[in-house]
């Protein structure tokens, strides 16, 4: 650097001119270093440090090399200033503390653009296995590393004490909780969502408040992406899972079975009790139950629907034989006598789930007839017509 000074002298600049065109040169020089070391650190890495090439490939996505490189110039161009500036001690001062404040926000993008390239290697490793909120916790260190990257620029600035300056910025805390409410509840509710396990990203939450029901696409520091059913996206604050609850339904997959609770009404006008040719003819056709006695004259066609209805259930390979399995009456609203099937399906997936239930659902209503039931259904446009054809007929024959 002084070499380069003296050679500007000796070209008949003035030591100011010559001192610029050092630092010039100098700056240039280091540039170029930097670039270099930003295109030879990746290969060269792979080769000497063994990791995979998920790391390197996001780390260069994210540029964390040419961050690393800017750090190098402004490390180089520091130690390369002082002896050329000496003789003007004020120009000095001034050039290195703008070095100094250039170096805390070249040092703290380096480290952000690190920790983002490390949360996306890692949710891309973890998948949909990931148990920690990678990125609401990675955004939380990256808050808080500007918070005191900030601190360090204002006291380089300054001159001042890193300490006093704090101590100056307390009467703005007020503020600063107020300005960053958002991330600092998101952040703690981040905290309490990892440490029990509530959400994942890949699970499927219903959040009514919020209108979202779908999978966790992604998990910040004060928003959850949920990408709905409908392939719409909803943006949930993070602390409102906490604070106003949500259903995640990871837990019916874990256990293997999906609950199938569906009920249909039965026209009440339709049950009887049974006569000896009803349930010999249910017995002909294998819909009596060996349980019932087969000349009960208390017996009701609904029971002997029931009762062949929970065991066939029982019986289905579909249905998942080791959760409740029954078949119950609930009690009437004036609409029929609802019979709810309360089952589980062992295939926990949506379209199979709605397809055990379509068939399961089929077999019932095709099935009605045998036991001489009806399915209540309120009347329609034909029925009516139909009534007053009815009605209409005796009078026109008189």
């Amino acid at each position: 650097m002084v070499a380069i000074r003296d050679w500007f002298l000796s070209l008949g600049w003035s030591e100011p001119w010559a001192a610029a065109g050092a630092i010039l040169v100098a700056l240039v020089a280091a540039t170029l270093l930097a670039e270099a070391f930003r295109l030879v650190a990746p290969p060269v890495l792979s080769k000497l440090v063994r990791t995979k090439e998920g790391w390197l490939a996001a780390f260069q996505r994210r540029r964390v090399f040419r961050a690393l490189a800017w750090v190098l110039v402004l490390l180089g161009a520091e130690s390369l200033v002082t002896p050329v500036l000496k003789k003007w001690p004020k120009t000095l001062a001034r050039v290195e503390t703008a070095l100094d404040a250039a170096l805390v926000i070249a040092v703290t993008f380096a480290i952000v653009k690190a920790i983002s390239a490390s949360v996306d290697t890692l949710e891309v490793q973890e998948g949909k296995e990931q148990r920690l909120p990678l990125r609401s916790l990675g955004q939380a260190l990256q808050l808080a590393l500007w918070t005191y990257a900030s601190v360090i620029f204002l006291s380089v600035l300054t001159h001042r004490d890193v300490t006093t300056l704090v101590t100056g910025l307390t009467a703005l805390g007020a503020v600063l909780v107020y300005v960053f409410r958002d991330p600092i509840l998101g952040w703690t509710a981040g905290i309490q969502i990892a440490a029990n396990d509530l959400a994942r990203v890949g699970d499927w939450i219903t959040v009514p408040e919020h209108g979202a029901d779908g999978t966790v696409h992604e998990i910040a520091l004060t928003a959850i992406k949920v990408r709905n059913w409908d392939n719409t996206i909803s943006n949930i604050p993070t602390y409102s899972l906490v604070s106003e609850g949500f259903c995640n339904w990871r837990g019916m997959y874990e256990s293997g079975g999906r609950r199938i609770k569906r009920s249909v009404a039965i026209d009440a006008n339709r049950v009887r009790f049974c006569d000896q040719a009803l349930l010999e003819r249910l017995k002909a056709k294998g819909l009596l139950r060996a349980e019932l006695p087969s000349s009960d004259s208390k017996l009701t066609n609904l029971t002997c629907f029931r009762s062949w209805l929970e065991a066939w259930l029982k019986e289905h390979p579909e249905v998942h034989e080791g959760m409740t399995t029954m078949v119950r009456e609930l009690a009437p609203e004036g609409r029929g006598i609802p019979v709810e099937i309360y089952a589980f399906s062992k295939d926990t997936g949506w379209v199979a789930y709605e397809h055990l239930q379509a068939d399961i659902y089929d077999r019932v209503l095709s099935v009605l007839a045998e036991f001489d039931l009806r399915v209540f259904q309120e009347p329609t446009g034909d029925d009516l017509r139909e009534l007053a054809h009815e009605q209409s007929t005796p009078a026109a024959t008189d």
